[in-house]
């Protein structure tokens, strides 16, 4: 989009992949995260109790190639249970890693082209930029920092378009099903939701015999949460995909004729979905 607006724009991003390994919280006893600030790698290593799993990250490897859906690189998942080998209860195999996940950073590109290769130390912040013509660009960032991104960008078009300044409002502002301090909805996952979730045929039966997620929250991704496919219902809805891509595997023919009573897609379509999430499951697997 910036070289629609200047041919001549260079690049402002270094891509940066990061993996994650989904493990059993046996591994890391009590309810504290644990941060190891350098291993023998070089890299931060980081063990989060996470939806009753143990999030196990992350790696930091430049990556130019941008594919759709990423994969661990040679030796990344290796090299994440080596640093995490020695401080864990005990040292983490393959065969215990319930899932994988890969993310590309978008880390902002460093004026020096030759510091590419030191991608742990760009930054995680992000830019405002405007262009000669006025174009306005917010380029790297987290998911975790969207809102103060959101506000500069705005700032800058409004100060850019001389409109009147107004207070912004989104440091207090709550997200759908946010219940108030103190609600008893605050310690269920679907807060002010949970009612309309308890409602819904399937509320008590699960996908999967070790896992919590229900067909009712099946229903509601469906109904209220725009999912559209099964792998939208198993990976980003109930997350069950990233919990464990062998019980999501399980899960999908029983999703799927959850999909075929509430959305009634054609045949073909429905086929097409159950190969699209047994393929993302064999993303999530480490393999061999």
């Amino acid at each position: 989009m910036r070289r629609y607006d200047d041919r001549n724009a260079s690049a402002l991003l270094a891509p940066s992949q990061g993996i994650h390994l989904v493990l059993d919280a046996e591994l890391l006893p009590g309810g504290n995260a644990l941060l190891v600030p350098r291993t023998d790698a070089g890299r931060v290593l980081l063990a989060i109790p996470w939806q009753d799993r143990l999030l196990l990250g992350t790696t930091d490897s430049p990556r130019i190639d941008l594919p759709a859906e990423p994969q661990p690189l040679a030796g990344e998942i290796d090299a994440l249970l080596r640093s995490a080998a020695g401080v864990l209860e005990r040292a983490p195999r393959r065969e215990d890693i319930r899932s994988v996940f890969t993310g590309l950073r978008p880390l902002l590109r460093p004026p020096d082209a030759s510091s590419l290769k030191e991608s742990p130390a760009l930054s995680r912040e992000h830019a405002v930029l405007t262009s000669p013509s006025g174009l306005i660009t917010v380029a790297g960032g987290k998911w975790t920092t969207y809102r103060r991104m959101a506000e500069a960008a705005v700032t800058r078009a409004v100060e850019q378009a001389g409109l009147q300044r107004a207070p912004c409002l989104t440091r207090t502002l709550a997200l759908h099903g946010c219940p108030p301090p103190g609600s008893p909805a605050q310690r269920h996952a679907y807060g002010t939701d949970a009612p309309l979730l308890a409602m819904l045929p399937g509320n008590d039966r699960r996908l999967h015999p070790t896992l919590p997620h229900t067909e009712a929250m099946v229903r509601f991704a469906l109904r209220y949460e725009a999912a559209r496919t099964i792998e939208d219902v198993l990976a980003r809805r109930v997350r069950l995909l990233f919990l464990d891509a062998a019980a999501a595997a399980e899960a999908i023919d029983r999703v799927a004729e959850i999909v075929a009573e509430e959305l009634a897609p054609p045949p073909d379509r429905l086929a097409a979905m159950r190969d699209a999430a047994h393929e993302a499951v064999r993303r999530h697997l480490p393999g061999a």
